[in-house]
């Protein structure tokens, strides 16, 4: 039988041990804060180191901007990428119209109906089976 000292010192380890399984102390949210400040410094450096590398020499965008019409080059300075067709109408700028629609190439198709999904029968057909099955099973 075991002593008093015994059954202490028993108790004492499996206390530290306890003590020791418990999970870490949660971070305050002033802790998380500064965090996640450091993290977004961090992340805005490396941005900025990688925006601060040149890509490409200037002498070579000079041959791209002599190589491509003048609005291209225009675009790609003000805006970093060129004006498409939808862009432009947008804007009111009208590019073209056709006067023939339905034709392969004119940009119109022909209208679609409105109905359901192709499919959607079988659907409904497994929704009514299984309210039926759980009918039967409440009845």
């Amino acid at each position: 039988m075991p002593t008093d000292k015994e059954k202490l010192a028993a108790l004492e380890r499996k206390v530290a041990a306890l003590e020791a399984a418990q999970p870490a102390k949660a971070k305050s949210r002033e802790e998380l804060d500064a965090e996640c400040r450091a993290w977004q410094d961090e992340v805005h450096k490396m941005r900025e180191r990688q925006m601060s590398q040149v890509p490409v020499s200037p002498e070579l965008l000079r041959a791209y901007e002599a190589a491509c019409p003048p609005g291209t080059a225009q675009d790609l300075r003000a805006h970093g990428t060129v004006q498409s067709p939808s862009q432009a109408g947008a804007s009111g700028q009208v590019t073209k119209a056709s006067t023939a629609p339905g034709i392969p190439g004119s940009g119109w198709q022909k209208p679609v109906p409105l109905g359901p999904q192709p499919g959607i029968n079988y659907v409904d057909a497994i929704c009514v089976a299984d309210d039926v099955r759980q009918r039967k099973g409440k009845g």
